[in-house]
């Protein structure tokens, strides 16, 4: 089972998101 989920990364000014596909076995 696979998980998705948004993360938030970059500086306060310019932020961006990306999605974080992790596999359930992985932390």
């Amino acid at each position: 089972m696979l998980k998705i989920r948004l993360a938030r990364g970059g500086a306060k000014k310019r932020p961006y998101y990306y999605i974080v596909v992790a596999d359930s076995h992985s932390p």
